[in-house]
């Protein structure tokens, strides 16, 4: 067991702030009583309680689910209200990232990286202000950073625990109002893998901002009627996108020869010098699609979100029935047997799935 240490001297020793502390103590803290009522504690009991305390909060959350304000504010103790809240608690903060701000000055992922913006929404942003100094400070005073997005449906989706990635800065930016302000950037990374989201996900993220702009433009109330000439929103998203094996990429690019694969007509432009046309899965790889000739089709822009909007049945099976024909004519080239793979062996061409009513679409 550690030495008894004072208020002052736990504090130090822990990095934790006077009142995280007494938060602690009113929580159940263990502390003794010396002299005249003078508290004091075991560093290693003040430790173990915050390890518990934080691990109960992350047995209680799964990286990937929704959460309501009301959720998190009763788990972690904290304001329901900020995009940086302070949890004495858990000595934890809850961050959260949203749409209220655009561009560089609200936040955004790159290179799995998401720049954090800081508080203050009128002005020039300070590092000295508020909660910006305590997630400056964050890794100093060992607080735990708990990242949530908040979408179109209002609810928080749980990210996972995140770190400093480099030194916070200030960007200059300019505001809704057009003003120019200078704003607090944290680069911030998850500690574990990231958690991507699917493309399916920011398509209906999409549409359902696509339908709060309706709402917006169909309102007399003059105050909404003002959103309308904001930017657009930028979704602070990362996404992940299966991979086609290029090889086969290339195949199914030559077996279409420049045509879609779909409504025959030739691509609608060129990309680099070649007639631009989208590579896509007929059934996911989450519903057991494959690599192979059979379940990739080489689609113009049209055609493409045609089929992935609509889901018909009877889409599919055109599609299905013109990627055999185009097979049976590639192979009849010979097209098929020139395309190896990393061992030198052919790439199976694999069994043509059914082009049934009840097939469906993937990326």
């Amino acid at each position: 067991m550690s030495d008894l240490m004072t208020v002052n001297e736990i504090i130090k020793e822990l990095n934790i702030s006077r009142a995280t502390l007494y938060r602690m103590i009113d929580e159940g803290l263990p502390f003794r009583i010396v002299g005249t009522k003078k508290k004091v504690f075991y560093a290693d009991e003040v430790r173990e309680f915050i390890e518990k305390r934080r691990s109960d909060v992350t047995q209680d959350l799964k990286v990937g689910e929704y959460y309501t304000n009301d959720e998190i504010v009763n788990l972690f103790k904290c304001s329901n209200a900020g995009n940086i809240r302070l949890s004495h608690s858990k000595n934890v903060l809850v961050l959260v990232s949203s749409d209220e701000e655009t561009g560089e000055s609200g936040n955004y992922w790159c290179d799995d990286i998401l720049y954090f913006t800081g508080q203050g929404t009128e002005g020039d942003q300070d590092f000295e202000y508020g909660l910006n100094k305590t997630l400056s400070q964050s890794e100093r005073n060992g607080f735990s950073l708990y990242l949530f997005e908040l979408f179109s449906n209002q609810k928080y989706m749980y990210r996972g625990i995140v770190k400093p990635a480099g030194e916070p800065f200030m960007l200059p930016v300019t505001d809704l109002g057009g003003n120019q302000r200078k704003v607090c950037k944290f680069p911030l990374k998850p500690v574990n893998n990231i958690n991507y989201l699917t493309e399916e996900f920011v398509e209906k993220e999409e549409e359902a901002r696509q339908e709060s702009a309706k709402e917006y433009k169909n309102s007399r109330n003059e105050s909404l009627m003002e959103q309308i000439n904001r930017p657009i929103s930028e979704i602070s998203v990362v996404t992940k996108r299966t991979m086609i094996d290029p090889r086969l990429g290339f195949y199914v690019r030559e077996r279409a020869a420049g045509k879609c694969e779909f409504c025959g007509e030739k691509a609608p432009f060129e990309y680099k010098g070649e007639p631009y046309l989208e590579l896509m899965h007929i059934l996911s790889r989450e519903e057991g699609g494959k690599d192979n000739s059979y379940n990739v089709a080489a689609l113009c822009p049209n055609c493409a979100a045609r089929i992935k909007k609509l889901h018909s049945g009877e889409d599919i099976e055109k599609l299905h029935n013109n990627i055999t024909k185009n097979n049976f004519l590639a192979d009849a080239e010979g097209l098929h047997e020139n395309m190896e793979d990393e061992d030198g062996d052919n790439l199976p061409k694999s069994t043509p799935p059914p082009g049934t009513p009840g097939f469906h679409w993937g990326m």
